[in-house]
């Protein structure tokens, strides 16, 4: 998926390259643009700079469902992207069905929140309502989910290896068996943060192979298949108490 072209926010070298000043403003000119393409019909944007605390009063959508998702403009830049909150106010299954439908993997997962890249956004903003930050924060608080912690609490680290006490059990010999059904094309990472791990296969190709009797998953955990890129993953999320 390519990202929209904007024809009046053009530049020469790459955001995060840019002095901080630049970034500044070419954070208030993307959400300028971001909000005008995605207003309702017949409304139209104020005169003069759009305040943060405008974003999301006058410009959601008019038509459709009543949804308790909700999202941000892409503001925090990371890997060449820039990036954004979607919540619900509502529960975390919402969140993750969500989340299953525009193809975020599960390692997207911020605890409370799915962080969604810019060449994602125009089709989260299809089911999530546009708001300031400060108000997802705001519902989080209300509603209840939000996770509190910072980055400690809701970031993935690396692990070499499986952990030893799942490695050696019958999740473990499910993660083998399917590797093996991947073959060699498969590229496989262990990532964990605090009470969660991570185990993903990533190949090269979109198509979701078949694991027969493997495909329920191991008698913990869940998993999740995900498309993203033409690339096909599937996630195995299992609980986990920090052991390595």
């Amino acid at each position: 998926m390519l990202w929209p072209s904007w024809s009046a926010i053009r530049y020469e070298r790459p955001f995060w390259q840019l002095p901080e000043a630049s970034r500044a403003r070419r954070r208030r000119r993307l959400e300028a643009a971001l909000v005008w393409r995605y207003r309702s019909p017949g409304t139209s944007l104020p005169a003069g700079p759009v305040a943060a605390g405008e974003i999301g009063c006058g410009h959601e959508k008019s038509a459709g469902p009543l949804m308790a998702l909700f999202i941000d403009t892409p503001r925090w830049e990371w890997r060449g992207h820039l990036w954004a909150h979607m919540i619900s106010d509502q529960s975390l299954d919402e969140l993750h069905a969500a989340a299953r439908g525009l193809g975020l993997r599960y390692v997207a997962f911020g605890r409370d929140h799915y962080d969604v890249p810019d060449v994602m956004w125009p089709a989260a903003r299809e089911i999530a309502e546009l708001v300031d930050p400060r108000d997802i924060v705001r519902s989080l608080r209300r509603s209840g989910l939000r996770v509190g912690g910072g980055k400690p609490k809701k970031s993935w680290r690396r692990l070499d290896v499986l952990p030893a006490a799942i490695a050696t059990s019958d999740t473990g010999q499910w993660v083998e068996q399917v590797r093996g059904a991947f073959g060699d094309d498969v590229a496989v990472e262990v990532l964990a943060r605090p009470t969660e791990l991570v185990v993903m296969h990533l190949t090269r190709s979109p198509d979701r192979p078949s694991l027969g009797e493997l495909s329920p998953g191991p008698p913990i955990g869940h998993v999740v298949h995900t498309v993203v890129d033409e690339r096909y993953s599937l996630e195995l999320v299992l609980p986990w108490d920090g052991t390595e």
